[in-house]
């Protein structure tokens, strides 16, 4: 028990006391922040490290290498839900090198195609047409991961009846975006693909609406994936200015995979998040 004689007996002697103890820890805060900074992780972030090192019998390097692996795992959790990715990279092994052409030449064509697009050797465009369960998804799929990984973000995957719907919603009552302002989200975005296009043609009022958005990405050359179980001529039975574009191959390359068989027995299962592998 402390004396009475071991605290300050002036007025001026506590302020003094106070000040010293304030300084001290002013002081211990800096060291603090400065040995967090050094290390390039935040205070709060080092806080953590130290008090699970001396929970798990870990050192605190080990520690803080664990904690920057969760945070890394949560920014590209982060990113693969915003491009709308994550489900198809649980479900099944959906990166371009999963992809297999067992020696088909279309296949083996368009997978080429696909390499050939990451290192931005062919047009702005690629447009994959074919029946059902041919890989094309796979493919599109394969190139945006890919790019999701390389840019950090600027990455959409949508279903062309999803993006409609998006802008339908927003006519029909207060949002948080106007009609206006989700139309030019899907104009400018970094990378869009379109997975299932031409399913809702004999709608004119969705036709509209997606013939605005892929109108103004082709006069900006901006980076557009289409898919479609419908080839370019019947592409131009209900949509003769888009189809007029797909066939500038200065902007759009068409990749045809019609008469391929059936990719989907080739699936292998789902994995956990490793956006390094």
């Amino acid at each position: 028990m402390q004396t009475q004689a071991e605290y300050p007996s002036t007025p001026d002697e506590r302020r003094a006391a106070l000040l010293a103890r304030y300084a001290k820890q002013a002081e211990e805060e800096e060291t603090f922040r400065l040995e967090a900074a050094a290390i390039g992780i935040s205070v709060g972030e080092l806080a953590i490290a130290k008090g699970r090192a001396e929970a798990k019998g870990l050192t605190v390097q080990q520690a803080i290498a664990q904690i920057e692996e969760e945070r890394e795992h949560r920014f590209w959790e982060m990113l693969l839900v915003r491009a709308r990715l994550d489900a198809f990279y649980r479900d099944g092994a959906m990166q371009l090198d999963d992809f297999k052409p067992e020696r088909l030449q279309k296949r083996i064509a368009a997978k080429n195609i696909a390499v050939r697009y990451l290192r931005s050797e062919t047009t702005p465009w690629l447009f994959f047409a074919g029946p059902n369960g041919t890989g094309k998804t796979h493919l599109a799929v394969g190139i945006a991961l890919d790019l999701l990984w390389k840019w950090g973000g600027r990455v959409e995957f949508w279903r062309a009846s999803e993006i409609v719907q998006k802008v339908f919603d927003a006519m029909d009552g207060p949002g948080a975006m106007s009609p206006g302002k989700v139309m030019d989200h899907y104009r400018t975005v970094g990378l869009l693909v379109v997975d299932e296009f031409g399913k809702e043609s004999h709608r004119e009022a969705v036709l509209e609406r997606l013939e605005d958005i892929l109108n103004h990405r082709y006069e900006r050359r901006a980076p557009t994936i289409l898919t479609s179980n419908k080839t370019v001529d019947e592409i131009a039975g209900f949509s003769p200015s888009l189809a007029s574009r797909l066939l500038d191959k200065s902007v759009v390359t068409v990749v045809d995979m019609a008469g391929l068989p059936d990719y989907r027995r080739q699936k292998t299962p789902g994995r956990t998040l490793n956006p390094t592998e």
